[in-house]
This record gives C-alpha cells, sequence and structure tokens, in this order.
C-alpha cells in the first residue's frame, strides 16, 4: 500500500508540473505577443521658393535646415497606410517616383520604419530605418518636382 501511494503520488507531482509548464509557456506566450501591423499616415508636401513664409499647420520642422531651402509649402495629398510587419508597401509619387515604406519591427512605444525613396527609372535616391513613436513624424527626404521639392512626411498612427 505505501509503495502504491508513493506512485500515485508521484504521478499527481508529474501531471501537476506538466501543467505548471504549460501555463508559465501560455503566460509568457500571452505577455510577449506583439502588434503585427501599423496604421501610418502619408502626407506629401510641395515646396517652392517665392518668399511667402507660408506653411501647413502643424509642421515647424519645415521652418528648420534643411527643409527651409523652401518657405512655401503646401499639402500635395495624404493618405493612410495600412503596414504589417515585414511587408513593403509602394506609393508612387506626382513625379512618379516611389516610396517603399516598410514595417519592420515594432517594441511598444517605438515602431521602426524602413523608407525607400526610388525614382521613375527605379533607381534607389534614399534610405534610411527610422524608429518613431506614435504621433511623432519624420520627413525622410527631399524629392525634385516642379521647380521645388516635394517631402514626404510619415507619422504613425
Amino acid at each position: 500500500m505505501n509503495r502504491e501511494l508513493k506512485e500515485t503520488r508521484r504521478r499527481a507531482l508529474r501531471l501537476l508540473g506538466g501543467a505548471a509548464a504549460a501555463a508559465v509557456v501560455a503566460l509568457s506566450t500571452f505577455a510577449h505577443a506583439q502588434p503585427t501591423t501599423a496604421s501610418v499616415e502619408l502626407v506629401v508636401l510641395h515646396g517652392v521658393k517665392d518668399g511667402s513664409n507660408s506653411y501647413p499647420p502643424g509642421y515647424p520642422e519645415l521652418t528648420k535646415a534643411p527643409w527651409d531651402a523652401y518657405d512655401h509649402y503646401t499639402v500635395l495629398s495624404t493618405k493612410s497606410l495600412a503596414l504589417t510587419k515585414g511587408s513593403a508597401v509602394n506609393e508612387t509619387l506626382p513625379n512618379s517616383w516611389t516610396i517603399e515604406t516598410t514595417l519592420l519591427d515594432i517594441t511598444p512605444p517605438t515602431y521602426k520604419l524602413r523608407i525607400v525613396v526610388k525614382d521613375e527609372k527605379g533607381v534607389q535616391k534614399s534610405s534610411g530605418t527610422y524608429p518613431m513613436a506614435k504621433g511623432v513624424r519624420v520627413l525622410p527626404a527631399r524629392i525634385p518636382h516642379g521647380g521645388g521639392g516635394m517631402v514626404p512626411a510619415f507619422k504613425v498612427l
């Protein structure tokens, strides 16, 4: 009887230990689950030098170098990009250049984007990796267009 009791106790402890290990793995997986998507606003601005000192509201960075090469900016387009981690999203600009945006990683509160700008022939003109917090704007490049320049502005929503 004593031997049977010990064997039953061992079995119960093994089952309990296995259940505890499974619970730890499940909780660890749940606690470390990271988001894999992000919504990013892309605003394309057009800047020219005409002496007017006119800037869209909410873009104070345009008054500082290197963006202050132009003193008049208008918004050409605004678009929301749905990004999925590891998948590139391409947008064509008014001058036929493209912007390729890839969500590389999300480690809250930081979203890491790779932004690649290519000319109309597909030649890469600019590339960078940008760690961003929600609501913070990044202006990665100035692109020639219509006697001035286009400036793409990205913001994680």
